[in-house]
């Protein structure tokens, strides 16, 4: 037996899709409706009288007749009464009585005849586009008829989606990121399909993504208001808004604008996402900002996400111009990358240390904080570095850390202050320390590597963000050895070694655009596993390194 669940019929709908009505209310409401609606259902249940005509598939009052004995196509016929109605369609359940396709399908049956040109489309994109993503068209009636026949009106046949659409289970969403990520995911594909054949959906909302019935796997549907790039006249008038409001980019928002692009359903994507993750939030405009939409977004581990989510929806000149480059960023949160560790620089290094003394101690290192004293954009950026490198750090100060020989661990500050870097004036946001000491003398000095993180003036009134990285020699009870704190500076030999020093005049930088921050993982994580790697080396030296250097009184201390 199929579970359908049928749609609350409004008089205002102005679409149907295979198994669901109008767009709904919030999803609590939805949820509260379908509940109603599942007890109708149940074997033995009273169907109220003012819905009767929904569930019976005849409506008496309008004069137009009953639906279950009709043909369509001379193939197609009605059974089990209407899925649902509205002012431009009706959905019924029907079976195939020539028997080429077995068990119950949704005609989708078209009522206004000035949507015309939406039955084309969405018959011609759903036919043009052949993916696992996009709801199937089964049959439907000719695309040339001129004055079809009462029992040839338009019609699409497609099969029934049990698991309805998402708006009814972003409840069960709520914080899910791996299962909100893969059905973004698999929307993100279907678009990417369309978007390739020269098709923007422009109606991209939790109501028109169904759930076939098998676990997650969803279709896109309702390509009725779509702009397909080929020449054609557009399926909507000049002054007719396209696409549901709160779904909607906002260069939509004039009318049915030839010119749009597949930004716009980036921009739709990015609002579903972020729909499905809070339960069932619909966010107006831009407002991710907000206190009371940003929080959601604020647990630690989501800054990836809260930075493609500003990078969605946001205006059309700071937008995500690719399906592509949203699905790498889709793919990337769902399998973040893991640390290696260790260069094998590194690995020697530790392996001479353990060949003089024998045990092993770890120590686990103190976790990242975020820091939220930015802008939105910044913060998250801030957020991801800091979680790089502190990931990285840690994964270094535990491969250092061997049991009774050497003691490696990792804390993370978020002070902010200003510093002089040469002739900079810089303002350090976050610091990562890596500290490295060893274990067979409670005297042991320890040595301190600081991963600063700080922002810098740029041009055009942007800021830019940076790395630095500073080197202090510590006394085992944690006090500083006078003059004994330094920059550091790499220098390559050859194609495959690098060297630490210490240094006052040619710090190492690392600086980049805050939009660039989402490409550099990569680079960062490899700058700060080779400086780990080198902190064997640079202890070995001791104290007589710093002798020749004189610091600002600023950056002693620290």
């Amino acid at each position: 037996m199929f579970i359908v669940y049928p749609p609350i019929i409004s008089s205002s709908a102005n679409d149907l899709r295979p198994l669901i009505g109008r767009e709904t209310a919030p999803p609590t409401r939805d949820v509260e409706q379908h509940q109603k609606a599942d007890a109708i259902l149940r074997p033995g249940a009273q169907i109220p009288k003012f819905r009767a005509r929904v569930y019976a598939g005849c409506n008496a009052q309008s004069g137009g007749g009953c639906e279950l004995a009709k043909l369509y196509g001379n193939r197609w016929e009605g059974v089990e009464g209407n899925l649902g109605e509205g002012g431009q369609s009706r959905v019924l359940t029907v079976v195939d009585k020539s028997d080429k396709a077995a068990g119950h399908f949704a005609l989708k049956r078209i009522l206004n005849p000035k949507r015309d040109n939406r039955f084309r489309n969405e018959v011609e994109a759903i036919k043009t586009l052949s993916h696992p993503n996009i709801v199937p068209l089964i049959d439907h009636s000719a695309l040339d008829a001129v004055e079809p026949a009462e029992d040839t009106k338009r019609y699409l046949v497609m099969p029934i989606a049990h698991g309805g659409n998402l708006a009814r289970i972003a409840a069960e969403l709520y914080m899910d990121l791996s299962r909100v990520l893969d059905i973004a995911i698999q929307v993100a594909e279907a678009l990417k399909a369309a978007h390739a054949a020269n098709i923007v959906h422009r109606d991209i909302k939790p109501e028109n993504i169904l759930l076939s019935g098998d676990g997650d796997h969803v279709w896109v549907c309702d390509f009725g208001v779509c702009l397909i790039d080929d020449g054609r006249p557009r399926g909507t008038l000049d002054d007719e808004v396209v696409g549901p409001v709160m779904f909607m980019a906002p260069e939509l928002e004039g009318g049915g604008n030839l010119d749009v692009t597949a930004a716009a359903d980036i921009y739709s994507l990015g609002k579903l996402i972020y729909f499905l993750f809070t339960g069932g939030v619909r966010l107006p405009r831009e407002n991710l900002g907000d206190d009371k939409y940003a929080r959601p977004l604020a647990t630690p581990g989501l800054e990836g996400l809260r930075l493609l989510l500003a990078q969605m929806i946001c205006p059309l000149d700071r937008r995500l111009r690719s399906m592509d480059a949203v699905l790498t960023r889709l793919h990337q949160l769902r399998s973040p990358a893991r640390p290696e560790g260790l260069s094998e620089a590194g690995h020697a290094a530790r392996d001479k240390a353990i060949a003089k003394i024998a045990e092993d101690e770890r120590q686990q290192a103190a976790r990242r904080e975020e820091e939220r004293n930015s802008a939105l954009m910044r913060e998250a950026a801030v957020g991801l570095l800091s979680r790089w490198i502190a990931d990285q750090a840690e994964a270094g100060a535990n491969a250092l850390h061997v049991e009774g020989a050497l003691k490696a661990s990792t804390q993370v500050s978020k002070q902010a202050f200003t510093m002089r870097v040469v002739n900079r004036r810089l303002l350090a946001l976050q610091g990562v320390e890596v500290s490295y000491q060893k274990a067979t003398s409670a005297k042991a000095r320890i040595w301190a590597l600081t991963f600063y993180i700080y922002q810098a003036p740029g041009g055009h009134s942007k800021s830019k963000l940076g790395v630095v990285m500073s080197l202090e020699l510590r006394e085992a009870d944690q006090s500083p050895v006078n003059d004994c704190t330094a920059f550091l500076k790499r220098e390559a030999y050859g194609a495959h070694h690098l060297e630490f020093q210490v240094t006052d005049t040619e710090p190492a930088l690392l600086e980049f655009d805050e939009e660039e921050i989402a490409d550099t993982e990569n680079k960062i994580r490899a700058w700060v596993r080779d400086a780990v790697s080198a902190l064997p080396d640079l202890a070995s030296r001791d104290a007589s390194q710093f002798i020749v250097l004189r610091l600002p009184s600023n950056m002693r201390g620290r």
